[in-house]
């Protein structure tokens, strides 16, 4: 039996004094556990937070135990994994829903965002707030 892809959001904050490493770290990380080349999703402008995309056929107890790093301590620091099935939307940020929108196998036909014209506004339907 074949192990299923899965897309997750790895959002991530580093230390300020270890910015680099832990970027340059985390990075190296992703890319071990992604089936494919990881997507920098978005940075804070200090480059302390990330968000960043991966494939995997990992669930996320393993992908967190094979991104945890020694630039991972203290309470402002983190690791988050979580996945993104089908029910998704966004603003902004064009490359990173390209990107969850690409490689879409036979078996999630109707992935989120299928008539994707740019940025897709707000689920007004549910209130004002966009979901990702």
């Amino acid at each position: 039996m074949s192990k299923q892809t899965r897309r997750y959001l790895i959002l991530a904050r580093f230390s300020q004094t270890d910015i680099i490493p832990a970027r340059a770290s985390l990075m190296e990380s992703a890319a071990g556990v992604s089936v494919e080349e990881p997507l920098l999703a978005f940075s804070s402008e200090q480059g302390d937070t990330v968000g960043v995309l991966v494939r995997s056929e990992m669930v996320s107890a393993q992908i967190i135990y094979s991104l945890a790093n020694d630039y991972m301590i203290g309470d402002q620091t983190f690791i988050f994994v979580m996945g993104v099935d089908e029910d998704w939307s966004g603003v902004g940020a064009q490359a990173s829903w390209e990107w969850l929108r690409e490689g879409r196998g036979a078996s999630a036909p109707s992935e989120g965002n299928t008539d994707y014209q740019g940025d897709i506004g707000p689920d007004t339907s549910l209130g004002d707030s966009a979901r990702l």
